[in-house]
C-alpha cells in the first residue's frame, strides 16, 4: 500500500515529512510514524492487517525539521501544519506477512 500526497512548496534543508498512520480498528494500539523527504510512503508489510476483517486506517503528514547534528539517531520536531487526517479500509489476507529469504 503506498501514500501519496501533494506538495505545496519544496522542502527547506533539514526538513522531512512525517508521516503518521494509526489502525484504528486494530485490537491493540498499532501506530506507525515514519519520516520520508519523499512525497509517498510505502507501508511496511509488518503494517498489513493479519485477519480478514476490514480495518480502518487513518493517516495524515506534517513537515518536520531535524534539531540534531546526528545522522545516524536524528531528532525531529514538528516545522508545520498537520494535514486534514484521510482514512481508507484495508482488509487482511488472515496470513501474516513473513520475512524474505
Amino acid at each position: 500500500m503506498t501514500l501519496q500526497w501533494a506538495s505545496v512548496a519544496s522542502l527547506y534543508p533539514g526538513e522531512v515529512y512525517r508521516v503518521m498512520v494509526q489502525d484504528l480498528t486494530s485490537a491493540e494500539e498499532k501506530i506507525l510514524v515514519d519520516y520520508v523527504s519523499d512525497t509517498k510512503f510505502i507501508l511496511p508489510a509488518s503494517f498489513r492487517p493479519t485477519d480478514t476483517t476490514a480495518h480502518i486506517i487513518q493517516w495524515s503528514v506534517s513537515v518536520a525539521r531535524q534539531i540534531n547534528a546526528d545522522p545516524n539517531n536524528p531528532i525531529y520536531e514538528e516545522a508545520g501544519a498537520v494535514s486534514a487526517y484521510r482514512v481508507f479500509s484495508w482488509v487482511g489476507s488472515g496470513i501474516s506477512p513473513t520475512a524474505a529469504p
